[in-house]
């Protein structure tokens, strides 16, 4: 595992702290549509791993960068038509001091933001935070529509645009800039999706430099446990374009019952397919923190650990401070846990393999917020031998009934099957099932568990 340090910091690149994505070509400064009609007087920039804009340095051609200071003299959302700095939304002006810099650049706007984090008079300098990303304005007719910051620099406040290169820290070119983190800080990006992101374009995602993909396989409304209606499309759409998969269950499980009837919707959903990354249970719901510490543990560890004889490599999610107060992460330490905390260095003490560091992350290919992670451990590297594919299970003891029951999936899967009486009476067996593919091993078990039989598994190498 690799070992992170704790006060590593992301680099600020441009306008934003970490990797800056240029998503569109059409985003470009002096980017003309409409027959030159249309010219684009900025750059539009997406915070990849902060979507706080704060001020920029100014980068000079031998790729120097100098801290600079300045005034904000607007900070507001005009909504009069009549006045095109409406098409902004809510927007930042600052007004550079003088002589700082060699070119002609004295106004920097920073536009479309989702909220403003200063006032006009205050005076601001490289680093300070000025607003929040966000798509206001003309921004939100956008097609696709996405969260962004139009930077644009200007030498007079009503002049032309100028080209604002020296300040985003991108090329005036569609693409991604920047390091999220410096290189001691090793670690891989990715994202988590459900229904929530919509119709995704994968492509785009992979094409942004996304590695991995949580994907959840479904949740609970008041009817019951559901699928998740995009866990099938995302997951071939990780599939065919190169991103490395996990999985997450939102459970909603007061009880052993209850946890059977969410497996049995979302185990079959997973049948079949392959992950490079743990299925983790994501245990963070305020209807579950009533049940005490001991008792949300316990089910917790319970289904992780039927996902562990199913062949799938478990983990649990949740946030700092419902692991704190509503859960024993020391009995759950040896199970890979995704921890979600969005301060700007992670605030929890205890081992996890992956952070979520933010639900308003943007990226290409998603219209909307999106959470980030870093996985620190690196599961592409396997963690289960690829030789422990098959288990064999050990079921009962069960009355002869039921060992009929199982006999009979046994032998419709080409399974090996032995039965053991347990005692002279012959009226209760043990049996030995298998060799068995995870997901033979998945339909056992689930009619093990509708028979109320005890089951335990075990890998072979296969």
């Amino acid at each position: 595992m690799t070992v992170r340090r704790k006060d590593a910091k992301m680099e600020q690149t441009g306008i934003f702290q970490g990797r800056v994505l240029v998503p569109y070509a059409y985003g470009c400064f002096g980017w003309t549509r409409g027959g030159g009609s249309v010219w684009h007087g900025g750059i539009d920039l997406v915070g990849a791993d902060d979507a706080t804009i704060r001020m920029p340095y100014y980068t000079a051609a031998d790729g120097s960068r100098k801290a600079i200071r300045g005034t904000v003299v607007t900070a507001r959302i005009v909504t009069d038509h009549s006045n095109r700095t409406w098409e902004w939304g809510w927007y930042v002006c600052v007004q550079l001091d003088a002589a700082q810099t060699p070119d002609a650049v004295n106004y920097l706007y920073f536009c479309h933001c989702e909220r403003l984090l200063v006032q006009a008079g205050q005076r601001v300098q490289s680093g300070d935070a000025l607003a929040v990303m966000g798509n206001s304005g003309n921004a939100a007719l956008n097609d696709p529509p996405y969260k962004h910051c139009h930077l644009e620099a200007r030498a007079t406040a009503t002049g032309t645009g100028l080209d604002p290169t020296a300040y985003s820290g991108t090329a005036n070119a569609a693409g991604s800039y920047g390091s999220a983190e410096d290189t001691s800080a090793a670690y891989v990006y990715g994202i988590d999706v459900s229904k929530y992101q919509g119709t995704i374009d994968w492509k785009q995602v992979a094409a942004s430099g996304v590695k991995f993909a949580l994907l959840r396989v479904g949740s609970s409304t008041n009817s019951g446990p559901y699928v998740d209606p995009t866990f099938e499309a995302n997951y071939k759409g990780c599939r065919d374009n190169g991103i490395a998969v996990g999985a997450y269950l939102y459970t909603y499980a007061t009880s052993e019952a209850d946890q059977n009837a969410e497996l049995a919707v979302f185990l079959p959903a997973l049948s079949g397919k392959t992950f490079e990354y743990p299925v983790f249970v994501d245990v963070e719901d305020n209807s579950l923190t009533g049940l005490g510490k001991d008792t949300l543990t316990a089910l917790t560890k319970r289904m992780m650990d039927i996902l562990d004889q199913l062949g799938y490599l478990p983990g649990w999610y949740s946030y700092t401070n419902y692991i704190t107060n509503y859960l024993d992460a020391a009995t759950l330490v040896d199970y890979p846990l995704w921890v979600a905390d969005y301060r700007s260095t992670l605030g929890y003490t205890g081992k996890c393999d992956i952070w979520q560091y933010t639900s308003s992350g943007s990226v290409p290919g998603i219209s909307g917020a999106v959470d980030l992670n870093r996985d620190y451990h690196g599961y592409n590297r396997k963690d289960k031998p690829t030789g422990k594919q098959l288990q064999i299970m050990t079921v009962g003891p069960v009355d002869n009934a039921a060992a009929m029951i199982l006999w009979g999936i046994s032998n419709r899967y080409g399974l090996g099957y032995d039965a053991q009486y347990t005692d002279d009476t012959k009226q209760a067996q043990v049996l030995t099932i298998g060799p068995a593919s995870a997901g033979d091993a998945m339909v056992v078990w689930a009619k093990a568990q509708e028979l109320g039989a005890p089951y335990k598994s075990k890998y072979v190498e296969g």
